[in-house]
């Protein structure tokens, strides 16, 4: 489920590597991957990816726990 390890699911660095290029490649967004490759779930690397699109469609965004805010 979402809340499961990647690792715990049978992930490894390779596919990790793919999987962060490919959610890069798809949502033609700037994702770091090391902050993605760190997430230990699928509903962490969820967030990682949904934060970085927010960041993108609203640079001057404040992401705190409420959700984002301009500055």
């Amino acid at each position: 489920g979402i809340d499961d390890d990647f690792l715990d699911l049978g992930g490894d660095s390779l596919l990790a590597s793919r999987l962060a290029t490919r959610t890069q490649e798809h949502f033609q967004a700037d994702i770091a991957m090391s902050k993605l490759l760190g997430a230990a779930t699928v509903k962490q690397m969820a967030v990682v990816v949904t934060v970085a699109l927010l960041r993108e469609a609203r640079p001057g965004a404040v992401l705190g726990p409420e959700g984002p805010s301009a500055r």
